[in-house]
């Protein structure tokens, strides 16, 4: 049995899906004479087919989140919401067409349309009315909490405008970086003919020479021109790290976006498209389009999402606080600078850690922890906030005998809604895992009074 999650306390539903009559019926008509003695010819019903079926059409929202004291509401938390919805409504109710000359003729009638008959597994009816709480779309969709500590990384204040301390520690690399180079120099030079000419640049010592390049001298050469550049502003960054040092700072931006291009998932195979109802093809009404069908059918599908952050940050660094002085002004340069001894410089400075970095975020678990024990981070509030939407397009073609062809389509379309908060310490620490030096901080800072949600 389904249960409201932990982390919410009320649920709401709006919307459903009905079963509705799909009523048609095809209609055929003779063109005969009059009984004796009238020398007339008159259209005379010669046969009905009824089509009648059933469909589902609606939509669905279910909503999770939490109630907050209020008003006026000052607080907020967690927040998601599902939502679906299939057209299914009757296209080209009416047609009608005749075939033959003279006496010899006959007239059809189409009454109801097409609906559209999707393949049992694309876009389920069982996921459609229970978005939210079963299926695919549920849980987990569209939840971007493990996009979190990256987000709380890109949008926190920056302490420093260059990491000089990363710099310095792996300035020692450099004698090899440059015989690395020249030794690659070298073998391009004989692998295009020169002395001692060869296959030189052999698989290895390419892959040599590209690592060199792209964890060596991009790394060396962009930190010196980032220095060169920032030297001018670090007067005005300095006056704005103790204009700010203890007040709230407001920051969002997106985190990602993205969206597909329609992706084909099924085509109709047979002559007359079995993904239409009725399939049906009576001759005064149609005729044989492209590749020889009387009607086509396309199922296509793309998603798209969107994701943001938005948080209030405050840090607090006593020394920049203080009166100035030549030991404080010191050191107040050399962490601007980023010369400081912290866990973060120890972890960058290790052999591999950009790897690791690569399968894990433990680069930025680190980091959000050296800002918090060093810089006093915290956050009023943090939310990272994600929508998206999974689309099924249902194209069909009816091609009719008047050269006017029936162009459909039915759309159904998942939505899912949601907005994850951190702590005020990030969005891996909950309020169970605080240390005493966290609550502190928090208690000097006045916010521990806050409700969850901050």
């Amino acid at each position: 049995m389904y249960s409201i999650p932990g982390s919410y306390n009320r649920e709401r539903i709006k919307g459903t899906y009905d079963t509705q009559l799909y009523q048609g019926r095809l209609e055929w008509y003779g063109y005969v004479k009059r009984p004796f003695p009238s020398e007339i010819y008159d259209w005379k019903l010669v046969n009905i087919t009824s089509l009648n079926t059933n469909f589902v059409s609606g939509s669905r929202t279910y909503t999770l989140d939490a109630k907050h004291p209020g008003p006026p509401y000052l607080s907020g938390g967690d927040f998601a919401s599902y939502s679906s919805v299939a057209q299914s409504t009757p296209r080209h109710t009416f047609l009608k067409g005749e075939m033959g000359e003279g006496w010899n003729r006959n007239e059809t009638k189409f009454y109801g349309g097409w609906i559209p008959i999707w393949p049992i597994d694309i876009a389920q009816q069982y996921h459609l009315s229970n978005v939210g709480t079963a299926g695919t779309f549920s849980g987990g969709y569209a939840d971007a909490e493990h996009l979190g500590p990256a987000a709380w990384r890109k949008f926190k204040p920056k302490q420093s405008i260059v990491d000089l301390g990363q710099f310095f520690g792996e300035i020692h690399q450099t004698p090899g970086m440059l015989k690395t180079s020249a030794k690659g120099f070298a073998d391009l030079w004989r692998s295009f003919g020169g002395r001692q000419s060869g296959a030189s640049m052999l698989p290895k010592k390419a892959a040599n020479h590209w690592l060199n390049t792209q964890f060596g001298w991009k790394p060396f050469l962009n930190d010196i021109k980032d220095t060169c550049e920032k030297y001018s502003s670090t007067s005005k960054k300095l006056t704005q790290l103790k204009r700010d040092n203890g007040h709230w700072i407001r920051r969002e931006g997106q985190v990602d976006s993205s969206l597909t291009d329609w992706q084909l998932l099924r085509e109709s195979y047979y002559d007359v498209s079995e993904y239409l109802h009725p399939m049906i093809a009576p001759w005064a009404i149609v005729r044989f389009g492209p590749g020889h069908k009387v009607s086509t059918t396309k199922i296509l599908s793309r998603s798209s999402q969107r994701t943001w952050f938005s948080a209030a940050f405050r840090y607090y660094i006593p020394r920049l606080s203080e009166p100035d002085s030549a030991l404080n002004t010191v050191q107040n340069y050399l962490h601007l600078y980023g010369i400081n001894i912290n866990p973060m410089l120890i972890w960058n400075l290790t052999p591999w850690s950009w790897l690791i970095d690569w399968n894990s975020n433990v680069g930025t678990m680190i980091s959000n922890m050296t800002s918090m024990q060093s810089e006093g981070l915290t956050a009023k509030y943090a939310y990272i906030m994600r929508t998206k939407i999974d689309e099924y397009s249902h194209r069909s073609t009816v091609y009719r005998t008047s050269g006017l062809d029936c162009t459909m389509e039915w759309i159904r379309q998942f939505c899912g809604k949601t907005r994850r908060h951190a702590s005020p310490f990030g969005f891996s620490t909950a309020e169970k895992d605080f240390s005493l030096m966290q609550w502190s901080i928090l208690a000097a800072l006045g916010i521990s009074r806050l409700k969850s949600g901050y």
